[in-house]
C-alpha cells in the first residue's frame, strides 16, 4: 500500500502542476490557493520538507494579499507541520499559535474536506503536542495532546481521529510510555484499518507492536523489516517505525540487527525531527556491544550536534545522557558531568519526566546529585 501512496502522490504532482499552469492561463485567481494548498501537501508527504517549505511560505504570502481569515489559517496550516517535520520546532509553535488565534471548529468545517481530509485545529495540536516535546517543554506537550483528544471527539471525523492518535501516539512513545504509546498505535490501526486510510495503516502497523501483550515472531520482525526497507520516503513517521522495530529486535535479543536497521534507515534521511533520535538509538545499540564504544560516542556526538542544530533540547538531552553513561563507565567522571549537567539544568519544566529523571540518576552517579 505504500508504493500505491507514493505513485499516487507522484500524479498528484504532475496534475498540480497542470492545475497551476491552467489557473496562471484563465487568470482563475479563486483557485490559485487551494492548488497551491494541494502542491505543498504532495511535497509535505514525500517528505521533501525543502520544496514544502518553499510552498507554504508562498501560501503564506498568497494568503497575507487577500487579508482571508480562513486562508491565512490555512497558510500557517502548511508552515507549523513542515517546520515540525523540519525540526525547527520553535517556529512551528508561533505558526501554531498565530494559526489556532484564527480558528474556529464550527465556521472551519468545511476546510476539513478542502485541504488535507482533516480538522486544522486537531492537527495544530497534534503538531503543537510534537513540536513542545521537541523543544523541551513536555508537559507543554501533554497538555496539547489532551487538548487535541478533547477537540478530535467534539468533531467526530474519523479521518483526523486517526491522524491525531497517530501523532499522540507519538509523542506518548518519545516520553517513554511504550504500552501507553503502543495502545494509541493499535487503536489507529483498528480505525484506519475500518475506513481504509492507507497511509495511517501503514503507518501504525510496526508502533502498534509495541503495546504490552503483543506477539512478534521471527517471521512477523523479517515482514515487517522488509517493508520497511523497501519504503521510499524516509519521513519522520516512518522514524518512528524504524525505531519500534529497532525495540522489537531488541527484545528478541538481537541488538546488533538492530543497530544495523537503524542505521540503515538514518543513512536515507536524518533531515527531519527524528534524525537526531535515530542517531542516538543507534549509539545506545552500539554501546551494549563491547567492541563498539568508539564507535558509539561517535554517534552519541552526532545526534548531540544534530539536536543542536534543529533546537531540540529533548533530542540533546537523551543523546547527552547516554554519552554521559558510557563516559562515566570509562571512568571520565568529570567529563560526563561537564557535558550533562547545563543541559538537564537548562530544563524549565518536566522534572517528573522519564528522560530527565535518567539525566539525573547519571549526574547521581558522577557525584553530581
Amino acid at each position: 500500500t505504500h508504493s500505491a501512496v507514493a505513485r499516487g502522490a507522484r500524479r498528484r504532482a504532475q496534475a498540480g502542476d497542470g492545475a497551476l499552469e491552467l489557473v496562471e492561463q484563465l487568470g482563475a485567481e479563486e483557485s490559485r490557493f487551494p492548488v497551491l494548498w494541494n502542491l505543498w501537501y504532495v511535497s509535505f508527504t514525500r517528505a521533501d520538507y525543502a520544496a514544502a517549505l518553499a510552498s507554504a511560505e508562498r501560501l503564506m504570502a498568497t494568503a497575507s494579499q487577500g487579508g482571508d481569515r480562513q486562508l491565512s489559517m490555512e497558510g500557517h496550516h502548511a508552515l507549523w507541520p513542515t517546520l515540525t517535520s523540519m525540526g525547527r520546532p520553535l517556529q512551528a509553535l508561533a505558526h501554531l499559535r498565530d494559526g489556532l488565534a484564527l480558528y474556529s471548529p464550527e465556521e472551519d468545517a468545511a476546510q476539513r474536506f478542502m485541504y488535507g481530509g482533516h480538522d486544522p485545529g486537531v492537527c495544530a495540536h497534534i503538531h503543537g503536542a510534537l513540536a513542545s516535546w521537541l523543544a523541551g517543554l513536555p508537559e507543554r506537550a501533554l497538555r496539547e495532546r489532551e487538548e487535541a483528544l478533547r477537540l478530535a471527539r467534539r468533531i467526530d471525523h474519523p479521518f483526523t481521529a486517526a491522524m491525531m492518535l497517530f501523532y499522540t501516539a507519538t509523542v506518548l512513545y518519545l516520553c517513554g510510555e511504550r504500552d501507553r504509546a503502543g495502545e494509541d498505535f493499535e487503536r489507529c490501526h483498528e480505525l484506519a484499518q475500518e475506513y481504509a486510510f492507507l497511509r495511517w495503516i501503514d503507518l501504525s502497523a510496526i508502533p502498534r507492536q509495541l503495546r504490552s501483550g503483543a506477539q512478534v515472531d521471527a517471521g512477523a520482525l523479517a515482514q515487517m523489516r522488509r517493508w520497511l526497507e523497501s519504503t521510499r520516503t524516509p519521513s519522520w513517521h516512518l522514524a518512528t517505525s524504524a525505531c519500534a522495530l529497532a525495540e522489537l529486535f531488541t527484545d528478541a535479543g538481537r541488538a546488533a540487527e538492530a543497530a544495523q536497521l537503524v542505521r540503515s534507515f538514518g543513512e536515507r534521511s536524518l533531515a527531519h525531527c527524528l534524525g537526531p533520535e535515530l542517531l542516538r538509538r543507534e549509539a545506545e545499540l552500539l554501546h551494549a556491544q563491547p567492541s563498539d564504544h568508539a564507535a558509539a560516542e561517535v554517534r552519541f556526538r552526532m545526534a548531540m550536534e544534530l539536536a543542536r542544530q534543529q533546537d531540540s533540547p529533548a533530542h540533546e538531552l537523551r543523546a547527552a545522557t547516554g554519552l554521559a553513561r558510557l563516559l562515566a563507565a570509562q571512568g571520565r567522571a568529570t567529563e560526563a558531568r561537564a557535558l550533562l549537567a547545563p543541559i538537564h539544568d537548562a530544563f524549565t519544566e518536566g522534572r517528573d519526566m522519564k528522560d530527565l529523571g535518567a539525566a539525573r540518576a547519571v549526574l547521581a552517579s558522577v557525584g553530581a546529585g
